[in-house]
């Protein structure tokens, strides 16, 4: 997936090696090195490697002198000097170069991560490179390893936000260039950024301006210039390059490689300074632990990814379900709303009675729109209406009621002859006038759709539909629903309207012709009257027969725009008329033969719709059936389109057919999405179906045979199969598994299929979950081998899905169409895909179940392996508890023996270094420093002994106490700063504030902490870093205990993984390399294990080889008694004391007598000869009798007790001292080498004022002895 930084060639990696670098003689003056630093520029075009290395060149200059290297001379040097003020004309390189340089072989150079290492470890820039015979060859530095990395990938994944530093060294342009050389050397930086203060939504930004580097400086001291008073904005670099945090780091080294430029600011979206990303930073994005971490996070994001898209699929499901279900109830609906129009429409044209015509439209429409209202008002006058017909639920009723509205000026009428529907759904939220809102609550209305009802040009009236209490948001449908009932309406209202008008004249003339009979003269008088008035009414029936006609017009208009077709046939004259669209519907052209026209209908009929409609004709005209029909029609060009047909028979008044009048209209986009949509809620079926089928089972082969047959059956695909790669073949080998072939072609089955060229050019691409779709392998991108073989199989177009086990590519299921290439619609795509994962899934679960069957097997021989270990190990533990048993108390026994030995060796060994015993020579000295490391270690692992057998023989007994966190851990750091100190090891302490005390035994707890803190400075290299760090834990809710969790960091050497569970046992060390390199006993972690978990707490470990080590203990703590804030910030401001000796004003200016109780006389000797050695006066006793007397005659300013003496003991001595007045403040130290539990409590619970245990330091036993005389003097 990634190009890999590390996997370079040696040529790749010595392209990184800069040759021929500056060179100098030490005698040479810094003036003279640095105008040779800043003549190296590139002065032409050379290509990007060569521009790197001449750059790079003029960093620095190598002193060397009879062919060795001395001392390296570095821009950053040069700017340390200038902020110095030194005057570098006459001074010598050899006294400012930095000596001794880190240097690596040529021939170890072989890893480009450990050249970084060596950058990042010692904070620098350059490396030099030597021969065998240590002759400088080349130069290392950040820019020649960044430029031979091929970390394209890499970077590419990776943003500036990441590795950028936020903390910014800054100046203001009107700054000095020696202040900015000073800047760049307290801070150890090789730029300083130069902004200018700006605001932003009331808060100071910012803004970078200029940026000037150790480069700069450079240049401007080789030019002689002077750094106080030059201002940095006359020589800045300017203006800035600059990304934002969410670029990538390939678009910043783009930027580096073109602008040869090694840093680049980091700014936000008002161009203020958040930060800036250096040639370091894209190098530390190559640390192979940030490429492991890199790595954990994108696996996370494919499983993150991978349950994404199953959810999706999931949620896609039920989102189609959910559409179809909405599409079906439209489609429902819509049909409804037709099967209305047409019946509204049908009553309408059934009656000339105007009224009728009006009650039968509101009652159908409100109970069609479910609404509150529905009437019809009729304009009496253009400011005057009056309700004709209302259909409401409500009590109070509005019909017949006249309503003069005074709001419903002349423009409002106007827009309602332009034939405007006015649709409001909530009267308090539509802008009008507040009359006419007052006017619209007076007739109970809240939301209301208002359709003008026109006659020809004339406002007739309005259709209102309303509802009274609630607001209603219309839909469109019934808007369009109504606007074209309104048509209809205003139809059947004109035709009323006229009837009605015809039959008032045709009373009229009726009534005259009654009074013609009367009066024969009348009637000639009349008659010659008459005919001028049926001229007259001829002209106006001709008027209203080219009205009609106008009507005609918009009627043929509103057919026209709706796309419907219109039909009437003569039944008795066996004509038949077609409009235009009629012919277009049918995809012919017009003919004036009506014969002709029923041939063209009968001939485009599907052949199997004509028998069927022919018969719903006939019992339409005998009055047995509704002329309301689908059927199919065949174009001339082969196309089939669906027709809806109505039509309705007229009869004359004996009820014989006419004429038979109708509409057609193409349904064939409606029938399209509805097949679509059945096809597709099919395959969703069918999908779970086989999902359930093949979660119902565990057996694969089952479940692939289901599969191959379901998707061949439903995609009508030639053959379906499902192919499994084999193990170890790189995806290049491979047979099919399973498989459904229709009959004309082969099976695959059991075939080994191998394709050299699979696996380099696809496997890949299928691992990222791609699919391949192909519709003609012929003319596709398909590599020529890949082509052959599926031509072996008749292939000539398939669908590729991968199925992936986990993140690892299975094998594939592929779709082959064999007979004719073939075009794949996206819905047979996505079905595949998910059944692909279906399969994917079962896969993984067969996979499991036979984890989980070998486990099962496996665990069962190991319980009866574990059976018969049991029995023998039963008979073992009796003969091992014997033998733990004695060894325990022989252990524990043999301490007195150990110690006074040692104490005697360490003693005199102490003595003779410090000159007690008379002056030493060095060689003396060193041998004395062996005898006494041999016997600390010695002296080491009889402590370990003792202290793990005491443990495991349940002799320690824990004297817990309330104690505070920080001093517990400030008072063990104390033991290893001085080890730390020579090692230049960086020492960190983290406690927050607030934190309970913990409930343990002090004394052991300080053992543990020391321990762990003793391994970190051992293992840790120089210049490392150890962290103590102190948090507390959420409550454990099985035990509802609180926990506090102590840890010891450091960047050591790290344990791998493997020997993590091995470093807690007993006499163990992880590889014996290191026994020689470090010396330890193997029992100290074992130690520290055994005392945290007798306290309760857990012991834990997080390593990574060569990063470091986290050791962590978990103590029990006490909720109820924080630890004091001010405590801890003093605790972590007051310096460590030393170890060393009170200064001489403290020391006791009289020599104090000393009555020394010890009956061994190495002891004598050693404590005796040291002491007299300090300015001490000994009076010696051997027993505890002897050391009572002496006490009380001489009455001395100390006494040193000895526990083990013959007769009366050290214990019962210190007791009858003390019972004496006069010695009751004598200070008394007590001296064992038992080292049991509970030793010191017992030696103080008599009297004594403190405790040592032997071997004791000689030094640590003056400190202790200088202390308690200053005591007891104050």
């Amino acid at each position: 997936m990634f190009n890999c930084t590390t996997s370079l060639t040696p040529s790749e990696l010595k392209s990184a090696i800069i040759r021929d670098p500056l060179i100098i003689k030490p005698e040479t003056t810094v003036m003279d090195a640095i105008a040779q630093m800043s003549g190296v520029r590139v002065m032409c075009d050379t290509a990007k490697l060569d521009e790197v290395h001449l750059e790079a060149r003029s960093s620095c200059v190598l002193i060397v002198a009879a062919g060795r290297l001395l001392g390296i001379f570095t821009e950053r040097d040069v700017v340390k000097l200038c902020s110095q003020r030194r005057c570098l004309e006459n001074l010598a390189i050899r006294e400012v170069m930095i000596h001794p340089v880190v240097t690596l072989r040529e021939s170890e150079f072989t890893d480009l991560f450990f050249a970084v290492n060596l950058l990042q470890q010692y904070r620098i820039r350059h490396i030099p490179i030597l021969d065998e015979q240590e002759r400088v060859v080349g130069l290392l530095t950040n820019e020649s390893l960044r430029h031979t990395s091929r970390s394209v990938d890499l970077l590419r994944l990776r943003l500036v936000s990441e590795v950028m530093t936020c903390e910014v060294i800054c100046a203001t342009p009107d700054s000095s260039m020696l202040a900015i050389a000073q800047q760049m050397t307290e801070n150890r930086v090789s730029s300083v950024m130069i902004v200018q203060l700006g605001q932003f939504q009331d808060k100071p930004q910012e803004i970078p301006v200029g940026i000037v580097t150790e480069r700069d400086i450079v240049q401007f001291q080789a030019l002689g210039l002077n750094l106080e008073t030059c201002q940095v904005q006359t020589v800045m670099s300017s203006p800035i390059f600059a990304v934002r945090p969410d670029d990538s780091l390939r678009f910043v080294q783009q930027i580096m490689e073109q602008r040869l430029i090694r840093r680049l600011a980091v700014t936000g979206d008002q161009g203020e300074l958040l930060g800036i990303v250096t040639q370091s930073s894209l190098l530390q994005a190559l640390n192979p632990l940030e490429v492991y971490k890199l790595a954990q996070m994108l696996e996370e994001k494919v499983v993150r990814l991978e349950t994404e898209k199953v959810q999706l699929l999931e949620n896609r499901t039920v989102e189609l379900e959910q559409l179809v279900a909405d599409r079906t109830a439209s489609l429902k609906a819509k049909a409804g709303r037709e099967q209305i129009v047409s019946d509204i429409s049908r009553q309408i044209r059934s009656s000339l009675s105007l009224q009728t015509i009006l009650d039968t439209t509101v009652e159908q429409v409100r109970q069609l729109l479910g609404c509150d209202r529905v009437n019809i008002w009729y304009f009496e006058t253009e400011w005057e209406s009056i309700v004709m017909a209302e259909s409401t639920t409500s009590s109070t009723s509005l019909l017949g009621e006249r309503i003069e509205e005074l709001c419903f000026q002349q423009h409002s009428a106007e827009i309602y002859r332009q034939g405007r529907i006015r649709v409001v759904p909530d009267i308090y939220t539509i802008e009008m006038t507040d009359c006419h809102r007052e006017f619209l609550i007076r007739l109970q209305t809240r939301a209301k759709i208002l359709v003008p009802l026109l006659c020809g040009d004339e406002l007739w009236g309005l259709l209102n539909v309303s509802e009274s209490q609630h607001p209603r948001e219309w839909q469109t449908e019934e808007v369009e629903l109504l606007q074209g009932l309104s048509v209809h309406l205003a139809i059947a209202i004109h035709q009323a309207t006229t009837h009605q008008k015809l039959q008032e004249q045709l009373i009229a003339l009726q009534q005259r012709s009654d009074q013609l009979r009367g009066s024969e003269q009348r009637y000639i008088t009349l008659s010659q009257n008459l005919e001028a008035k049926i001229e007259e009414r001829t002209a106006e029936l001709q008027a209203r027969e080219a009205q009609l006609q106008k009507t005609s017009d918009r009627l043929s208009i509103s057919l026209k725009s709706g796309a419907i077709g219109c039909w009437d046939w003569d039944i008795v004259e066996n004509n038949i008329f077609w409009d235009e669209r009629m012919y277009e519907l049918y995809g012919v052209t017009k003919t004036s033969d009506s014969r002709l026209v029923y041939d063209t209908w009968a001939n485009r009929l599907h052949p199997d719709d004509r028998a069927n409609i022919e018969v719903l004709v006939q019992q339409a005209i005998l009055g047995q059936a509704e002329y309301d029909t689908e059927f199919r029609v065949i174009h001339p060009d082969g196309s089939i389109h669906f027709i809806k047909a109505y039509g309705v028979v007229v009869r004359d008044a004996e009820g014989n057919p006419q004429k038979m009048i109708g509409v057609h209209f193409d349904i064939s986009d409606r029938k399209k999405s509805e097949e679509i949509i059945r096809q597709q809620v099919e395959r969703e079926k069918l999908l779970r179906e086989i999902t359930q089928r093949i979660r119902q089972s565990l057996d694969l082969q089952t479940i692939f045979d289901i599969a191959c047959q379901e998707i061949c059956q439903v995609i009508q695909a030639d053959r379906v199969g499902i192919f499994k790669f084999y193990p170890e073949s790189n995806f290049n080998d491979g047979e099919f598994v399973a498989e459904s072939v229709v009959k004309e072609f082969p099976s695959v089955i059991a075939i080994r299929v191998h394709d050299h060229c699979f696996g380099e050019n696809y496997s890949s691409l299928y691992a990222l979950g791609r699919s391949y779709v192909v519709d003609d392998i012929y003319h596709s991108d398909m590599t020529t081998c890949h082509t052959d073989i599926l031509a072996q199989f008749h292939v000539r177009a398939n669908v590729i899905m991968p199925l992936l086990c986990g993140a690892e590519l299975w094998g594939l299921l592929c779709i082959h169409q064999c007979a004719t290439t073939r075009h794949w619609q996206q819905s047979e795509i996505d079905f595949t895909q998910q059944l692909a994962t279906q399969l994917a899934i079962a896969i993984q679960q067969a996979s499991l179940v036979e984890q989980l069957q070998q486990e099962l097997a496996e665990r069962h021989q190991a319980e009866l392996k574990l059976t018969q270990s049991n029995q023998q190990l039963a008979i073992s533990n009796q003969e091992l508890a014997r033998a733990t048993r004695l060894k325990d108390e022989f252990l524990a026994n043999m301490s007195h023996e150990l110690r006074t030995p040692l104490n005697a060796i360490l003693g005199m060994t102490e003595g003779l270094q410090e000159g007690v015993f008379g002056m030493i020579n060095n060689k003396q000295f060193k041998a004395l420093e062996t005898i006494e490391r041999s016997s600390s270690h010695l002296l080491d692992l009889i402590n370990d002994i003792l202290d793990v057998a005491k443990i495991e023989a349940g002799q320690i007994k824990l004297d817990c106490t309330t104690i505070s966190v920080a001093n517990l851990c400030e008072s063990s750091l104390v033991f290893i700063k001085q080890q730390a100190l020579q090692k230049r090891i960086q020492v960190e302490i983290k406690i927050p504030f607030n934190l309970p005390d913990l409930f343990v035994d002090e004394r052991r707890i300080r053992q543990v902490l020391i321990n762990l803190l003793n391994n970190a400075v051992k293992f840790t290299p120089e210049a490392g870093r150890i962290s103590l760090e102190v948090t507390q834990l959420s409550p454990d809710i099985s035990t509802v205990q609180n926990f506090l969790q102590i840890a010891v960091i450091d960047t050591g050497i790290g344990i791998m993984q493997e020997n993590i569970n091995k470093l807690f046992q007993p006499f163990i060390q992880i590889d014996s390399a290191l026994n020689r390199q470090y010396e330890g006993t193997g029992l100290g972690l074992a130690l520290v294990k055994k005392i945290v978990e007798l306290h309760g707490g857990r012991v834990g470990l997080t390593s990574e080889l060569g990063i470091g080590s986290c050791f962590t203990i978990e103590l029990p703590c006490i909720p109820s008694t924080p630890a004091s804030p001010d405590l801890i910030r003093d605790l972590l401001t007051t310096p460590t004391p030393e170890l060393d000796s009170p200064t001489a004003d403290e020391a006791v200016s009289l020599a104090p007598v000393i009555l020394l109780a010890e009956d061994n006389k190495a002891n004598i000797k050693t404590f005796s000869s040291y002491l007299s050695a300090k300015g001490y006066d000994i009076l010696l006793a051997t027993n505890g009798q002897q050391a009572i007397e002496l006490a009380t005659i001489h009455q001395p300013d100390l006494i040193l007790m000895d526990i083990q003496m013959p007769g009366i003991d050290g214990l019962e001595a210190i007791r009858q001292i003390r019972l004496d007045p006069q010695l009751v403040n004598i200070p008394i130290v007590a001296l064992t080498a038992l080292a049991m539990t509970g030793d010191r409590d017992r030696c103080l619970q008599a009297g004594a004022n403190d405790y040592l245990t032997k071997p004791v330091k000689l030094k640590q036993l003056a400190t202790t002895i200088q202390q308690l005389l200053i005591t007891t003097k104050k």
